[in-house]
């Protein structure tokens, strides 16, 4: 249990650290901070797993391992497995092009209509059969956005203006820039 512990505290200083360096600094490509970051935890991992006492100074004795390099190395997994998800969230979150729509739409009072949509993103080559053929589609589906048949204006649910508030605050929280990761 001690491994595990120690992993997501470290993983809690990781992603701390990466928001302050974030917020000093503003990054092109977070990619160039975030995996430095996770390398200069790995070592304060393993003093920390060394130095501190099998209980951790509270666990109870049944939350003790006696194979501890197995519970050293399942830490480290733990880990390196959160950071990996931590990069799979970033990427997918603050990159993607549905989330982008979301806070395009946010900005504007009216809404936009699908036509504007298009023409925000032709310079990123996407395409308008991909826009129109599931994009707006499948977005409203879901129940993030709406369509206006009066003013063909597309406009955001309430489950499309949440998540479009938590892109617009995770992009602020990690300081990334108005174009893009």
């Amino acid at each position: 249990m001690k491994g595990i512990i120690l992993s997501f505290a470290i993983f809690f200083f990781y992603l701390f650290s990466v928001i302050i360096i974030s917020q000093i600094k503003q990054f092109e490509r977070h990619s160039k901070i975030f995996l430095p970051m996770f390398v200069f935890w790995i070592p304060v991992y393993f003093v920390l797993y060394f130095i501190t006492p099998d209980n951790l100074y509270f666990l109870p004795s049944y939350f003790t391992s006696e194979y501890k390099w197995l519970e050293l190395i399942y830490g480290f997994i733990v880990y390196t497995l959160n950071f990996h998800n931590q990069i799979d969230f970033f990427y997918t979150v603050n990159g993607g092009f549905s989330t982008c729509i979301l806070i395009e739409i946010k900005k504007t009072k009216a809404g936009l209509s699908s036509e504007e949509i298009v023409n925000m993103f032709k310079k990123t080559g996407e395409s308008m059969n991909k826009i129109f053929s599931w994009r707006l589609p499948r977005m409203a589906e879901t129940g993030y956005i709406s369509f206006n048949e009066k003013t063909g204006k597309t406009g955001l649910t309430f489950k499309g203006k949440i998540i479009a508030g938590f892109v617009k605050f995770l992009k602020i929280l990690l300081n990334v820039p108005k174009e893009g990761v």
